[in-house]
């Protein structure tokens, strides 16, 4: 599983490839070619040729590049070898019958005319990486000598001759390296790479960055550095992708939870809203209901649903009234006149109660018709309220008859 994921990681987006040129008298020079990919195509961005320092270099590098350096000129060896080996630690002994092992890096190369052995000590290569570092740029892979510049020869349809490399001129033959030796150095040469123009000086950097964009890099024995800085690089991409897969994934889960918070409060104001208006509801449903008690038990009270024959009452009262007695007032199921019932039921009426209100001036009439009045079968009582009598002889009387039951 970590080989597809290294593999994935290794599907480089931008490369700086970078050669660093060590001349004999000590002098540096850095070569250098910025690629990109785009989709499936591999475009130069930028390049910059002659660049005397690394502090310089790291200034046209961006941020977090990885790059693909290639060592030439003083430092490195390069062996021809004609045996063959088992063991690339043979090849190495071939070359270098005392070397030791644990002190050299190296990388072997198959040739038209034979094998080469390019030798470097551990000791130059850390001092190097070790720079890179402190200027904030990780190398991933390194290329020693020229050979490197041989996966491009399809793309400059360059297979016979003399190929200019800046450093070192290539001798090649059936589209492979035969021969090479130091170059003049002749600057300035312009090839064609994929209709693309490019400085013979600037073949190699850009030969070790199309081999990490292609996926295709040079193998170097023997250099845990190495390995532990193009590591470092892989581990540290990888936590940026984690960290920015976690950052993203936190963000959507906020999103959601946003979305479900304000969903879910939505919800709760309509639904506030229409608990208060069912509580409304229920409130009117309440009073109602009370309304609808009092008025059932004014109508049942009132004996106003049942059969009435207060007209027939009324009726037989002025029939039999005398001519000498005067009604001014004549009231049917009056109002409970209790103080405690008028306020715990204001609307209570004694529908077996009549007020009787009237004037004569004769009481002796008066009294025959109450007598009158209390033969009847219907009449159950009369209970005669005090008389009063003015100074004409008028008097006022009332009365309260109250109705048999049935």
């Amino acid at each position: 599983m970590w080989a597809a994921i290294r593999s994935k990681l290794q599907q480089y987006s931008q490369v700086a490839g970078v050669e660093l040129k060590k001349g004999a008298g000590g002098q540096e020079l850095f070569e250098l070619v910025l690629l990109q990919r785009e989709k499936q195509n591999i475009s130069i961005v930028e390049r910059h040729s002659a660049i005397e320092s690394l502090e310089q270099l790291s200034s046209h590098i961006p941020s977090g590049t990885p790059v693909a350096l290639t060592l030439n000129g003083r430092g490195i060896l390069h062996k021809r070898i004609s045996s063959r080996w088992n063991e690339p630690e043979e090849a190495l002994l071939s070359a270098l019958p005392n070397a030791k092992l644990d002190e050299l890096c190296y990388q072997i190369h198959q040739g038209e005319g034979g094998q080469w052995v390019s030798i470097l000590r551990k000791t130059i290569l850390d001092n190097w990486l070790e720079g890179f570092a402190r200027q904030g740029l990780t190398v991933v892979q390194l290329s020693l000598g020229p050979f490197g510049v041989e996966p491009l020869l399809p793309l400059l349809q360059f297979n016979e001759g003399t190929l200019h490399t800046g450093l070192y001129d290539l001798e090649l033959a059936g589209g492979a390296i035969r021969d090479f030796r130091e170059g003049e150095g002749q600057r300035g040469i312009v090839y064609s790479l994929a209709n693309e123009p490019l400085a013979n000086e600037l073949l190699p950097a850009f030969a070790g960055g199309f081999q990490a964009m292609a996926g295709l890099p040079p193998q170097l024995f023997n250099d845990e550095a190495l390995q532990d800085s193009a590591n470092n690089y892989l581990y540290n991409r990888l936590f940026k992708l984690l960290g920015w897969g976690m950052l993203i994934g936190i963000f959507a889960i906020l999103l959601f939870n946003f979305m479900a918070f304000n969903w879910l409060n939505t919800k709760n104001q309509q639904l506030s809203l229409e608990l208060a208006y069912h509580q409304q509801q229920l409130s009117q449903l309440d009073t109602l209901k009370k309304q609808y008690a009092e008025k059932q038990s004014f109508l049942s009270q009132s004996n106003v649903l049942e059969s009435s024959r207060l007209s027939y009452y009324a009726d037989q009262i002025g029939l039999l009234l005398p001519s000498e007695l005067q009604l001014t007032a004549l009231r049917l199921s009056p109002p409970r006149s209790s103080s405690s019932t008028k306020r715990e039921a204001p609307h209570q009426f004694d529908p077996a109660t009549i007020i009787i209100k009237g004037l004569t001036r004769r009481p002796q009439i008066l009294n025959a018709w109450i007598k009158t009045l209390e033969s009847r079968d219907w009449v159950k009582e009369v209970s005669v309220q005090p008389y009063s009598e003015n100074n004409e002889g008028l008097g006022a009387f009332e009365l309260s008859l109250k109705i048999a039951s049935n």
